[in-house]
């Protein structure tokens, strides 16, 4: 299993939102309107909720568009800390092939940033996430690069929970919370019981 030694901390930061005076960026847009800023603030909530009890140093970023996180984090975080940036993707028409997918984006050709994303990506199907569950070079992205892997100064990963298209209640944000926390803990080596935690939450 992959140990990341010198992290101490995990840095949460939402995907798109805005900080106050800023243009809000919601992200992808569910069918009733739902936003992928809000729906990912959810599931960090229970994360860092859950990290903490893990016994997991967590800081959670201003709700901030890209440009100024990536600011934020390269000013108020060290090398010590692992950043991570949550989103969840867009479908179109949901397949119900698709339902609990998740992924990790990379830094392209580095293979210590793919050897941490392969592993989360197991960890993720372990906990019971989709057996397609992925891990993927930012270079594949629909953008080609990510600014949040790319212009970080630290150790940073960008992963997807789900799909707007799919079930967005507060059960699916659980697990997906869940499903990450082992993720993480693994790559620390932190003990983490998955089953115990899926029984704990209520997740069906």
């Amino acid at each position: 299993m992959i140990k990341l030694r010198k992290i101490r901390r995990i840095v949460l930061q939402a995907g798109h939102g805005g900080l106050k005076g800023e243009r809000f960026d919601p992200g992808a847009i569910g069918p009733k309107g739902e936003t992928e800023n809000h729906e990912v603030t959810q599931i960090i909530g229970h994360l860092e909720r859950i990290l903490k009890e893990s016994g997991v140093a967590v800081l959670v970023a201003p709700d901030a568009r890209l440009s100024p996180s990536i600011r934020w984090v390269n000013t108020n975080c060290n090398s010590a800390d692992w950043l991570i940036e949550v989103h969840k993707d867009s479908a179109g028409k949901m397949s119900p092939s698709l339902r609990r997918r998740m992924g990790v984006y990379y830094l392209g050709g580095d293979k210590g940033s793919q050897d941490v994303a392969d592993a989360m990506a197991r960890q993720f199907i372990l906990a019971g996430a989709n057996p397609t569950s992925w891990s993927r070079p930012d270079t594949v992205s629909r953008h080609g690069s990510l600014g949040w892997i790319r212009d970080t100064k630290y150790v940073a990963h960008l992963v997807e929970c789900g799909f707007m298209q799919d079930d967005l209640s507060d059960n699916e944000d659980k697990f997906y919370a869940v499903a990450l926390a082992a993720a993480i803990c693994a790559c620390l080596s932190v003990k983490f019981d998955v089953v115990w935690w899926l029984q704990k939450e209520g997740i069906k």
